[in-house]
């Protein structure tokens, strides 16, 4: 027999055995707190099938892929797109590099991050505003990169600060 066999299994008992403990000492620790859970599920799978089911079955997904402009930019006229990019961008890039600063990225923002970027990109944006809506997500995470970059550097950090206080101010 494989000692390290016996050890996993052991362990994913263990891992069983505390998660069982877990649910029965927060979820049905008595019977106001056995029944809201259950109410809970109940509702929550109550919702999940109606959402699927709206999503795959009963929506008519059409209406959004004929009005995908109209959706992303609105009645703005379409010889003048071009200007809604140029603030969109300084505000990524804003965004990027004030997110850097700031804080680590996670797997789990990461994650997020890329669902609403995907969302954004094949449900929203057609050819021409997807191609720079992607380039404003390049700048935003180049604009990251430098400011996680910065974090170390005090005189750069204030700098980048500095311009991060007046470009908010003017965004």
């Amino acid at each position: 027999m494989n000692v390290t066999n016996t050890q996993d299994v052991r362990g994913a008992s263990s891992a069983i055995d505390r998660a069982s403990k877990w649910a029965r000492s927060n979820l049905f620790d008595g019977t106001g707190s056995t029944v809201l859970t259950l109410l809970t599920a109940v509702v929550a799978t109550f919702l999940i099938y109606t959402i699927v089911k709206f999503i795959f079955v009963g929506a008519d997904w059409e209406v959004v892929d004929v009005n995908r402009r109209l959706i992303f930019l609105g009645r703005y006229p379409k010889e003048e797109q071009w200007r809604i990019w140029p603030p969109m961008w300084l505000v990524m890039g804003l965004g990027g590099l004030t997110y850097g600063l700031l804080s680590r990225i996670s797997l789990r923002d990461l994650v997020w991050l890329g669902a609403a970027v995907m969302f954004l990109l094949v449900f929203l944006a057609t050819l021409t505003n997807g191609l720079l809506f992607g380039a404003g997500i390049i700048l935003t995470a180049a604009a990251y990169g430098v400011g996680r970059s910065a974090v170390e550097r005090p005189r750069l950090r204030a700098r980048i600060r500095l311009g991060l206080t007046v470009g908010w101010l003017l965004a």
